[in-house]
Protein backbone atom coordinates (compact mmCIF):
# COMPACT_ATOMS: atom_id res chain seq x y z
CA UNK A 1 0.00 0.00 0.00
CA UNK A 2 1.62 3.24 -1.09
CA UNK A 3 1.43 6.41 0.95
CA UNK A 4 -1.35 8.79 0.01
CA UNK A 5 -1.85 12.52 0.37
CA UNK A 6 -5.09 13.68 1.96
CA UNK A 7 -6.41 17.20 1.47
CA UNK A 8 -6.60 18.96 4.81
CA UNK A 9 -6.99 22.72 5.19
CA UNK A 10 -5.87 22.99 1.54
CA UNK A 11 -3.41 20.83 -0.33
CA UNK A 12 -0.31 22.86 -1.10
CA UNK A 13 2.51 20.51 -2.08
CA UNK A 14 5.89 21.18 -0.56
CA UNK A 15 9.30 21.16 -2.20
CA UNK A 16 10.09 17.51 -3.12
CA UNK A 17 13.68 17.91 -1.91
CA UNK A 18 12.40 19.02 1.50
CA UNK A 19 10.06 16.03 1.68
CA UNK A 20 12.86 13.61 0.80
CA UNK A 21 15.05 15.20 3.45
CA UNK A 22 12.30 14.82 6.05
CA UNK A 23 11.81 11.16 5.20
CA UNK A 24 15.52 10.45 5.36
CA UNK A 25 15.86 12.14 8.75
CA UNK A 26 12.90 10.13 10.04
CA UNK A 27 14.51 6.88 8.89
CA UNK A 28 17.82 7.81 10.53
CA UNK A 29 16.06 8.66 13.79
CA UNK A 30 14.40 5.24 13.94
CA UNK A 31 17.69 3.54 13.10
CA UNK A 32 19.29 5.38 16.04
CA UNK A 33 16.49 4.10 18.26
CA UNK A 34 17.32 0.54 17.24
CA UNK A 35 14.23 -0.11 15.10
CA UNK A 36 14.83 -2.95 12.60
CA UNK A 37 15.13 -1.87 8.95
CA UNK A 38 12.20 -4.10 7.97
CA UNK A 39 9.90 -2.25 10.38
CA UNK A 40 11.13 1.15 9.17
CA UNK A 41 10.46 0.10 5.58
CA UNK A 42 6.95 -0.97 6.58
CA UNK A 43 6.26 2.41 8.22
CA UNK A 44 7.58 4.29 5.20
CA UNK A 45 5.43 2.20 2.86
CA UNK A 46 2.19 2.39 4.86
CA UNK A 47 1.97 5.93 6.14
CA UNK A 48 -0.64 8.54 5.24
CA UNK A 49 0.43 12.03 4.17
CA UNK A 50 -1.65 15.02 5.29
CA UNK A 51 -1.14 18.57 4.07
CA UNK A 52 -1.95 21.62 6.22
CA UNK A 53 -1.89 25.35 5.66
CA UNK A 54 -0.10 27.68 8.04
CA UNK A 55 -2.08 28.15 11.28
CA UNK A 56 -4.25 25.04 10.90
CA UNK A 57 -4.67 22.79 13.93
CA UNK A 58 -3.33 19.32 13.15
CA UNK A 59 -4.08 17.46 16.39
CA UNK A 60 -6.19 19.25 19.03
CA UNK A 61 -5.11 18.71 22.61
CA UNK A 62 -7.21 15.85 24.00
CA UNK A 63 -8.09 14.39 20.59
CA UNK A 64 -7.63 10.72 19.75
CA UNK A 65 -3.96 9.88 19.23
CA UNK A 66 -2.55 8.15 16.12
CA UNK A 67 0.52 7.36 18.26
CA UNK A 68 3.21 8.07 15.65
CA UNK A 69 3.60 11.04 13.31
CA UNK A 70 6.51 12.85 11.74
CA UNK A 71 7.03 16.06 9.81
CA UNK A 72 7.63 15.37 6.14
CA UNK A 73 8.09 19.04 5.28
CA UNK A 74 7.51 22.40 6.93
CA UNK A 75 7.39 23.23 10.64
CA UNK A 76 4.87 22.24 13.33
CA UNK A 77 4.18 23.91 16.68
CA UNK A 78 3.70 21.75 19.78
CA UNK A 79 1.77 23.65 22.45
CA UNK A 80 -0.10 23.16 25.71
CA UNK A 81 -3.36 24.98 26.40
CA UNK A 82 -3.90 25.65 30.11
CA UNK A 83 -7.24 25.90 31.90
CA UNK A 84 -7.03 29.71 31.88
CA UNK A 85 -6.79 29.61 28.05
CA UNK A 86 -3.12 30.61 28.08
CA UNK A 87 -0.91 28.83 25.55
CA UNK A 88 2.61 27.54 26.08
CA UNK A 89 4.59 26.82 22.93
CA UNK A 90 6.84 23.96 24.01
CA UNK A 91 8.63 23.13 20.78
CA UNK A 92 8.90 23.72 17.05
CA UNK A 93 9.50 20.51 15.10
CA UNK A 94 10.85 20.33 11.57
CA UNK A 95 11.40 17.78 8.79
CA UNK A 96 12.11 14.26 10.03
CA UNK A 97 11.19 14.99 13.64
CA UNK A 98 8.62 12.80 15.35
CA UNK A 99 5.69 14.41 17.19
CA UNK A 100 2.22 13.60 18.50
CA UNK A 101 3.45 10.51 20.34
CA UNK A 102 3.16 12.11 23.78
CA UNK A 103 -0.24 10.83 24.81
CA UNK A 104 -2.44 10.34 27.85
CA UNK A 105 -4.94 7.63 28.71
CA UNK A 106 -8.34 9.32 28.98
CA UNK A 107 -11.54 7.89 30.55
CA UNK A 108 -12.77 4.73 28.84
CA UNK A 109 -9.10 3.89 28.09
CA UNK A 110 -8.89 6.12 25.03
CA UNK A 111 -5.43 7.39 24.09
CA UNK A 112 -5.43 11.14 23.49
CA UNK A 113 -2.90 13.81 22.55
CA UNK A 114 -1.32 15.50 25.56
CA UNK A 115 -0.45 18.58 23.46
CA UNK A 116 -1.86 20.53 20.55
CA UNK A 117 -0.08 20.34 17.19
CA UNK A 118 -0.48 23.30 14.84
CA UNK A 119 1.06 24.14 11.45
CA UNK A 120 3.63 26.89 11.98
CA UNK A 121 4.17 26.99 8.20
CA UNK A 122 2.48 25.21 5.34
CA UNK A 123 3.46 21.66 6.13
CA UNK A 124 3.04 18.01 5.29
CA UNK A 125 2.96 15.34 7.97
CA UNK A 126 3.03 11.55 7.88
CA UNK A 127 0.85 9.45 10.18
CA UNK A 128 1.18 5.79 11.12
CA UNK A 129 -1.93 4.13 12.53
CA UNK A 130 -2.03 2.91 16.12
CA UNK A 131 -2.78 -0.64 14.99
CA UNK A 132 0.24 -0.79 12.67
CA UNK A 133 2.61 0.47 15.37
CA UNK A 134 1.24 -2.03 17.90
CA UNK A 135 1.56 -4.83 15.35
CA UNK A 136 5.18 -3.86 14.71
CA UNK A 137 5.99 -3.80 18.43
CA UNK A 138 4.45 -7.24 18.91
CA UNK A 139 6.79 -8.64 16.27
CA UNK A 140 9.94 -7.31 17.97
CA UNK A 141 12.43 -9.67 19.56
CA UNK A 142 12.68 -9.17 23.35
CA UNK A 143 16.22 -7.78 23.05
CA UNK A 144 15.03 -5.22 20.48
CA UNK A 145 12.16 -4.16 22.73
CA UNK A 146 14.53 -3.71 25.67
CA UNK A 147 16.91 -1.59 23.55
CA UNK A 148 14.01 0.50 22.26
CA UNK A 149 12.69 1.05 25.78
CA UNK A 150 16.15 2.14 26.94
CA UNK A 151 16.44 4.64 24.10
CA UNK A 152 12.96 6.05 24.68
CA UNK A 153 13.57 6.29 28.44
CA UNK A 154 16.82 8.15 27.75
CA UNK A 155 15.01 10.58 25.46
CA UNK A 156 12.35 11.22 28.12
CA UNK A 157 15.04 11.76 30.77
CA UNK A 158 16.90 14.25 28.57
CA UNK A 159 13.65 16.13 27.95
CA UNK A 160 12.86 16.17 31.68
CA UNK A 161 16.36 17.50 32.46
CA UNK A 162 15.98 20.22 29.84
CA UNK A 163 12.72 21.47 31.35
CA UNK A 164 14.02 21.32 34.92
CA UNK A 165 16.96 23.51 33.88
CA UNK A 166 14.68 25.74 31.83
CA UNK A 167 12.25 26.57 34.65
CA UNK A 168 15.20 27.50 36.87
CA UNK A 169 16.41 30.13 34.40
CA UNK A 170 15.50 33.79 34.30
CA UNK A 171 13.68 35.07 31.21
CA UNK A 172 16.86 36.28 29.51
CA UNK A 173 18.53 32.89 29.91
CA UNK A 174 15.40 31.14 28.65
CA UNK A 175 15.31 33.23 25.50
CA UNK A 176 18.98 32.60 24.76
CA UNK A 177 18.46 28.85 25.33
CA UNK A 178 15.54 28.90 22.89
CA UNK A 179 17.61 30.68 20.23
CA UNK A 180 20.48 28.22 20.64
CA UNK A 181 18.14 25.25 20.30
CA UNK A 182 16.34 26.66 17.26
CA UNK A 183 19.47 27.59 15.34
CA UNK A 184 20.91 24.13 16.00
CA UNK A 185 17.94 22.67 14.09
CA UNK A 186 16.82 25.46 11.77
CA UNK A 187 19.97 27.53 11.40
CA UNK A 188 21.78 28.58 8.24
CA UNK A 189 25.52 29.27 8.58
CA UNK A 190 26.58 32.68 7.26
CA UNK A 191 30.27 33.25 7.94
CA UNK A 192 30.78 33.43 11.70
CA UNK A 193 27.05 33.86 12.27
CA UNK A 194 24.04 31.55 12.19
CA UNK A 195 20.74 32.85 10.81
CA UNK A 196 17.53 31.35 12.13
CA UNK A 197 15.60 30.38 9.00
CA UNK A 198 12.22 30.62 10.76
CA UNK A 199 10.28 33.85 10.93
CA UNK A 200 9.23 34.27 14.56
CA UNK A 201 7.03 37.01 15.98
CA UNK A 202 7.33 38.27 19.54
CA UNK A 203 4.14 36.41 20.45
CA UNK A 204 5.78 33.09 19.46
CA UNK A 205 8.83 33.84 21.57
CA UNK A 206 6.66 34.99 24.50
CA UNK A 207 4.77 31.68 24.40
CA UNK A 208 8.07 29.79 24.42
CA UNK A 209 9.68 31.83 27.19
CA UNK A 210 6.53 31.93 29.32
CA UNK A 211 6.27 35.69 29.65
CA UNK A 212 4.43 38.64 28.07
CA UNK A 213 5.09 40.09 24.64
CA UNK A 214 6.34 43.42 26.09
CA UNK A 215 8.80 41.47 28.23
CA UNK A 216 10.10 39.58 25.18
CA UNK A 217 10.53 42.91 23.36
CA UNK A 218 12.67 44.16 26.25
CA UNK A 219 14.70 40.93 26.33
CA UNK A 220 15.38 41.11 22.60
CA UNK A 221 16.40 44.77 22.86
CA UNK A 222 18.86 43.82 25.62
CA UNK A 223 20.33 41.00 23.50
CA UNK A 224 20.66 43.33 20.51
CA UNK A 225 22.52 45.92 22.58
CA UNK A 226 24.78 43.19 24.01
CA UNK A 227 25.53 41.95 20.46
CA UNK A 228 24.31 38.44 21.26
CA UNK A 229 21.94 38.53 18.31
CA UNK A 230 21.18 40.58 15.21
CA UNK A 231 17.74 41.01 13.68
CA UNK A 232 16.43 41.27 10.13
CA UNK A 233 12.67 41.75 10.38
CA UNK A 234 11.30 38.55 11.92
CA UNK A 235 14.55 36.70 11.28
CA UNK A 236 17.24 36.49 13.95
CA UNK A 237 20.97 35.92 13.64
CA UNK A 238 22.80 34.30 16.52
CA UNK A 239 26.39 35.53 16.78
CA UNK A 240 28.94 32.73 16.88
CA UNK A 241 30.39 33.47 20.32
CA UNK A 242 26.91 33.35 21.90
CA UNK A 243 26.94 29.54 21.79
CA UNK A 244 30.40 29.13 23.32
Amino acid sequence: MASRTTKQEGDRRLDPASSRSGLERFRNRLVDWGIPEAIIDDFVEHHTLLSYRKGAVIFPQGSASELLSWVQGGVVEIAFSAVDSSRILTRLVGPGEIFGHLSLVAPHRHIVHAFESRAHTDCQIAVISHDRVVKALQAFEPATLVRLLQNITTAWAETAQYWVRFVGMNYQQRLLTIFVDLVSRFGVIEGNKTRLSLGLGHHHLAEMVGCSRPMVSQLIATMLRARKIEQRGKYYILLDDTRT
